[in-house]
């Protein structure tokens, strides 16, 4: 080979290692390009978390950066709901020759996905990416009809990840067969990657934000609550009725406020702060009981002291205070302090005590009252029996509205043994003061029950017209209404009966008797009479709205184990067991217009008669029974009304 050739053969050959070289610069400065792309789209994705937390706004950004920096013809960002376990879409854009077209808003059914449904729940099921390079070929494609979805072949899903879970899901399409390579799904998912941190601190922000509003509000509500409770203890300080004392347990040291010490009359160097002293104060009567729930609380029975006792005022007066403390404890569980509050309850106490006694003469009255309806004396004519009853009424509403109980007396003799200095009694006296206060308040509660003794009254003088059917039953026994004789049970019935006939008729009610034969018994008449006349009164007002064919009466008469048991049961409205146990109750009722005292009268002379009563009932609807026992007498019985004992009924 001739020196010419063989330099020819050496240009060759560095010819072909330049274009080599080239080849690979070039392919190195592709790569190096895609690197640098790469990186700056993860940037920009990055620097979002900057500037936004708006989640919308983040993820329309990646979307815009991934159809700006890929060959993705359609991309579309969503994310999982969580609560529902459906994917909404959130950010969605396509391309069309190389110019950015978004979406249309797209329909309910095509913004939100079932997880699992289709490749991107597919994903965001499994968390792992999803390669399609043929959607024809896939199961798992779901084809939803519109102008996209037709043109779609290829499909490239990933999972946006965060916190360890699969936060949502980014969707790139193509309509070339083939268009995602395993190195767009790599970078891709680099991207998803740095996608979902910026996801996961919108996240993490907007936690952070409910948090803090959630915390803002128990402050401020914490504040006001703490406010309100300041000045509330402020005004009851202010108003002299409540003091505070704190007691270092183990020792005599007391700290007594020294408002509560004014409470009592003495200024705060009067009283020492010791327990010793304080205890002298209270009344020897409530000191025992005091000492003892304190003893309990410091054994560890009772985690807050409460309790009511009395003390001595300066003046010697006697104060009523309700006395409330806490204990603290170390961190062993031993009490260290007891600390607390006393309450003035004196008003309280007295307004009790005063509503006791008006509520005893109101009872002892109504007695009077309930009895007075046959105690008509013997009159001859009807004319003279609505006379009696009349002025018996009108004596006792006078009785009444004339009547003064003693400790209005008292409060009055008060007035004027300091009627020379009235007007300083009233203003600067510790009982002066609370004089006009006092007879206020008690003059209402006394005003109130005797208005109510008055109505009870008028009630007698309303139902003085039933009487005129009954003269002759009403003569027999009003004669002498104390009277306590033997009697045969099933007549007094039947005089019940006939002083009830009218209202009986009136509402149409069959009356079914079954009256076995029973003895003789002694026993309160009028009384008795009395108690019958209520329950036939009660059952006619339970089947006041009964079907006219379903109000029945049923009366019974026996000796059952040693006692005579009377039976008065209706067809009504029944009782319910709340009901049940307050039924026998002075006050009790469940009438519009009723005073709660007839079934409390009724019990009460039925006991003093030796006996019982009581109810029972299946509950509303299903009627009630009343039951009266008296102890039956150790003779022979008499025969019953009819002579055989058998049952009757009367329309």
């Amino acid at each position: 080979m001739s020196n010419q050739e063989a330099l020819q053969e050496q240009i060759q050959k560095l010819m072909k290692e330049r274009d080599a070289y080239a080849e690979a610069l070039a392919t190195s400065n592709a790569a190096f390009v895609d690197k640098v792309k790469e990186f700056s789209i993860i940037k920009r994705i990055s620097d979002s978390i900057s500037w936004s937390h708006d989640k919308q706004r983040i993820c329309t950004e990646i979307v815009d950066l991934i159809i700006d920096e890929t060959t993705a013809e359609n991309c579309s960002l969503w994310l999982i709901d969580p609560d529902e376990r459906f994917l909404v879409l959130v950010a969605a854009r396509g391309q069309e020759n190389s110019k950015p077209k978004y979406f249309p808003p797209a329909s309910a059914r095509q913004r939100k996905m079932k997880v699992g449904e289709g490749a991107a729940g597919w994903v965001a099921e499994h968390g792992t990416s999803l390669l399609i390079e043929d959607v024809s070929k896939s199961s798992i494609f779901v084809h939803i009809e519109s102008k996209v979805s037709r043109r779609i072949q290829s499909l490239l899903c990933l999972p946006i990840k965060g916190r360890g879970n699969t936060l949502g899901v980014l969707n790139l399409s193509h309509p070339d067969i083939g268009a995602f390579s395993e190195e767009n799904e790599r970078v891709l998912q680099l991207i998803t990657d740095q996608a979902g941190i910026v996801i996961t601190n919108y996240f993490l922000f907007e936690e952070i934000e409910s948090f803090n509003r959630k915390l803002e509000y128990k402050v401020e509500v914490r504040a006001r609550n703490l406010r309100m409770s300041e000045e509330r203890y402020a005004r009851a300080v202010a108003a002299g009725k409540v003091g505070i004392w704190d007691w270092k347990v183990g020792s005599w040291w007391l700290y007594v406020a020294p408002n509560l010490k004014a409470m009592l009359g003495f200024s705060d160097h009067e009283i020492s702060n010791n327990l010793k002293d304080w205890l002298k104060l209270i009344h020897p009567e409530d000191r025992k009981g005091l000492l003892r729930r304190l003893s309990t609380q410091l054994r560890g029975q009772s985690p807050v002291y409460e309790g009511e006792h009395r003390m001595f005022h300066k003046n010697g007066q006697i104060i009523w205070f309700f006395v409330r403390g806490a204990a603290v404890f170390n961190e062993k569980g031993q009490i260290l302090r007891l600390s607390g509050s006393n309450t003035d309850i004196t008003q309280r106490k007295e307004a009790e005590l005063e509503l006791q006694k008006a509520q005893e003469a109101s009872l002892a009255q109504a007695h009077a009252v309930g009895r007075a309806e046959f105690a008509t004396g013997v009159l001859h004519n009807i004319a003279n029996v609505l006379n009696s009853v009349n002025v018996t009424g009108n004596t006792i509403q006078e009785f009444v509205s004339r009547s003064r109980l003693p400790q209005l007396a008292r409060a009055f003799a008060m007035l004027t043994d300091h009627s020379e200095n009235l007007l300083d009694f009233l203003t600067k006296d510790a009982k002066g003061t609370k004089l006009p206060e006092y007879l206020t308040r008690v003059g209402g509660v006394i005003d109130k029950d005797f208005r109510e003794m008055q109505r009870l009254v008028r009630e007698i003088n309303d139902k003085i017209h039933l009487m005129r059917d009954v003269i002759e039953t009403q003569q027999t026994h009003a004669k002498n209404n104390q009277r306590v004789a033997e009697e045969d049970l099933s007549k007094l019935v039947e005089d019940a009966l006939k002083i009830q006939m009218e209202s009986l008729n009136k509402h149409d009610i069959r009356i079914h008797r079954r009256f076995k034969p029973v003895p003789r018994i002694r026993l309160a008449i009028a009384s008795f009479l009395h108690v019958l006349i209520n329950l036939l009164k009660n059952a006619i007002e339970a089947m006041e709205n009964s079907p006219p064919s379903e109000k029945n009466l049923y009366l019974e008469l026996a000796v059952e184990d040693g006692w005579i048991v009377l039976k008065v049961a209706d067809s009504g409205e029944g009782i319910n067991k709340e009901n049940m146990k307050s039924l026998f109750q002075h006050g009790f009722t469940t009438k519009k217009y009723g005073h709660g005292f007839g079934l409390h009268f009724c019990r009460g002379s039925i006991e003093d008669m030796g006996g019982t009563i009581h109810a029972y009932s299946d509950g509303p609807g299903h009627g009630a029974t009343f039951v009266i026992s008296l102890p039956a007498p150790t003779v022979q019985p008499d025969e019953a009304l009819d002579g055989t004992g058998a049952a009757s009924v009367i329309g």
